[in-house]
């Protein structure tokens, strides 16, 4: 899925300039070893989704195209709102072209979405028809689940679930 930077303050803005013999300043997607899916604009402006397993790098990408071999990049990091989230972004390029790859201490773990993935777990089995104990022993198989606990986690589970507010959840599964 493509959208703009103005959109996303985490996708880095470049200007990609070709790069004839390359040199260790450029960039070129075709040495490393990691997914690149580039989408292209009529005017030339590309979109491209780095991923290296489930860590994503999206890059804007005005002036010469990435599929053309290796660039320079120059990078637009202009005001202070949604610095911090291109600086990030500006670390996980430098650290994928020194290392080939999206290093995971760049990525850290949101706990929110960690809830909200129980939460949508937990719905989708409901909604399958599994009990409130079978919900528990799928989700938390390796915890002591006693019936207080499970009431707990129910409660909870409902309260933060899309079902409670009306909406509808859908669940994506890429195998």
């Amino acid at each position: 899925m493509f959208w703009s930077a103005r959109d996303d303050p985490s996708i880095l803005v470049v200007h990609a300039i070709p790069a004839r013999d390359g040199g260790p300043d450029a960039l070129d997607l075709t040495r490393i070893p990691v997914e690149a899916v580039i989408a292209r604009e009529p005017d030339g402006l590309e979109h491209a989704i780095i991923a290296d397993g489930p860590r994503r790098l999206r890059l804007e990408v005005h002036g010469a195209s990435l599929t053309s071999g290796p660039v320079f990049l120059h990078y637009d990091l202009s005001g202070f709102a949604h610095l911090r989230q291109r600086l990030l972004s500006l670390s996980r390029l430098e650290a994928l072209k020194r290392l080939g790859r999206l290093p995971r201490n760049l990525y850290p773990l949101d706990p929110i979405s960690m809830r909200w993935s129980l939460a949508l777990a937990a719905w989708d089995l409901r909604a399958a028809g599994a009990s409130q104990i079978d919900i528990a022993v799928t989700l938390f198989s390796d915890a002591q689940i006693d019936a207080d606990s499970v009431e707990r986690m129910r409660r909870r589970r409902f309260r933060a679930s899309p079902a409670r507010r009306g909406q509808t959840a859908i669940v994506c599964h890429r195998e």
